[in-house]
């Protein structure tokens, strides 16, 4: 996912060329477009949930290979969905002289940083612990602590989820649209949740996993004991 949100970022601070549907988009583009962001949509729903069914306490290598191929689809479902919908706004649509103007575009977006943001937690955890098993590192289960902090997080991100939606419904038949809105604002809104929400994250993963030893091989962490 943060692969996905950081090329995203890129292409949103960039400022695009305004454009309406009737002068770029013909139906066919605009429908394979619309029918990869709803895929999008349905590869990160699918993602968080299997890693909310499969997430427990004292979890096998197995089910956290699992939740690291959830993280994946999660990860190139984002891409997609924040790549199509780039276009769709910029060149497909109303335009993006339209949802620049939007106040409640600019809300979807930070909403998206944020769920993005909280992705980090997770996808840091069980990656590094995978990375660490494929250099022939032998693990403890993930501690109680660190399963129940991403349980929370993977709770808050389907949360999320089901808000965006209703955004993007109401972004797209005018709600609150303000001519003239200063969208440079929304922007620094955007900035600012997708790089406070991130930082914040990415150092609790990486603070909680030393604290809790989640990368310390079962001989080491036997042997401190003894």
């Amino acid at each position: 996912p943060s692969t996905a949100i950081a090329i995203a970022t890129v292409a949103l601070m960039g400022t695009p060329t305004p454009a309406l549907a009737s002068d770029t988009a013909g139906p066919v583009g605009s429908a394979i477009l619309a029918w990869i962001h709803f895929l999008g949509i349905l590869g990160v729903a699918g993602g968080l949930v299997t890693e909310r069914l499969v997430i427990k306490k004292n979890m096998s290598v197995d089910e956290e290979n699992i939740i690291n191929g959830a993280d994946l689809i999660y990860g190139l479902s984002a891409f997609s969905l924040l790549i199509s919908g780039y276009f769709r706004v910029t060149g497909y649509a109303k335009g993006w002289d339209f949802y620049k103007n939007e106040p409640i575009f600019w809300v979807k977006m930070s909403s998206v940083a944020v769920l993005g943001a909280l992705s980090f937690f997770p996808a840091i955890v069980f990656f590094r612990r995978d990375m660490a098993r494929k250099e022939g590192v032998t693990l403890p289960p993930l501690s109680d602590a660190l399963v129940e902090r991403c349980t929370t997080i993977i709770n808050a991100e389907i949360s999320g989820l089901i808000f965006i939606p209703l955004f993007a419904s109401l972004m797209a038949r005018g709600v609150f649209y303000v001519n003239d809105f200063p969208w440079a604002i929304g922007v620094a809104l955007y900035a600012v949740c997708l790089g406070g929400a991130g930082f914040k994250y990415v150092k609790e993963a990486l603070d909680m996993m030393e604290e809790e030893g989640a990368l310390v091989p079962i001989e080491k962490s036997s042997s401190s004991f003894e």
